[in-house]
């Protein structure tokens, strides 16, 4: 399970060979299993220190203290609270944008996916419910169906050149109950991922 940022998701590559590496315009990712540093915690238990960028060189780091690292198991980073975070090396500001996660979640709500502050986000906001905010006011929103509690599941997001923005869950492209347009001009300002309300592994 991971996360792919990058400017388009289009590729003729036969699928059984596809990885977010095809993607000409591949920015970052953060893959399953690979790059994760860890330690032990007080519990015996794996948490993650740093997710390692395996296309660009933006990793993602805890903050150093324990209650703030997401867990690790068999590949998975697991963030199980609000105060599980891991920071960009670098914000990111993006005006044109492809950003899919492969995730499953113990509750389907307030799962933060990726964010910088209470106005840049892309979250499962409700179990049937997936939300992106890009800048004061502009807030788009999907009614879904259930993608169902603690099975993996494929959300993104899109923005094209003109503004236009498109959800995908499990690759079917899902209609807009609300808003669906912000010029490029005002940029998704991401910082960190993780940060759920609930337990949401990547």
């Amino acid at each position: 399970m991971g996360l792919g940022l990058g400017n388009s998701t289009t590729n003729s590559s036969a699928l059984a060979y596809w990885t977010p590496r095809n993607i000409s315009s591949l920015v970052h990712w953060y893959k399953h299993g690979t790059g994760i540093t860890t330690a032990l915690d007080d519990a015996g238990l794996y948490s993650v220190v740093k997710w390692g960028d395996q296309k660009g060189s933006n990793d993602a780091e805890a903050s150093g203290v324990a209650v703030e690292s997401p867990a690790y198991a068999s590949g998975a980073v697991r963030f199980n609270s609000t105060d599980d975070v891991l920071t960009f090396d670098e914000a990111l500001e993006l005006g044109e944008f492809s950003i899919y996660f492969r995730v499953e979640s113990s509750d389907l709500t307030g799962d933060i996916l990726v964010g910088g502050d209470s106005n840049h986000f892309f979250k499962i906001d409700e179990e049937d419910e997936i939300r992106l905010k890009i800048g004061t006011g502009n807030r788009t929103d999907w009614i879904v169906s259930s993608p169902g509690i603690d099975a993996p599941f494929t959300v993104g997001a899109e923005r094209d050149s003109d503004g236009l923005i498109a959800c995908y869950l499990d690759g079917a492209r899902v209609d807009v109950d609300s808003g669906g347009e912000v010029g490029i001009s005002t940029t998704l300002d991401l910082t960190h991922m993780g940060d759920p309300a609930v337990t949401v592994t990547f």
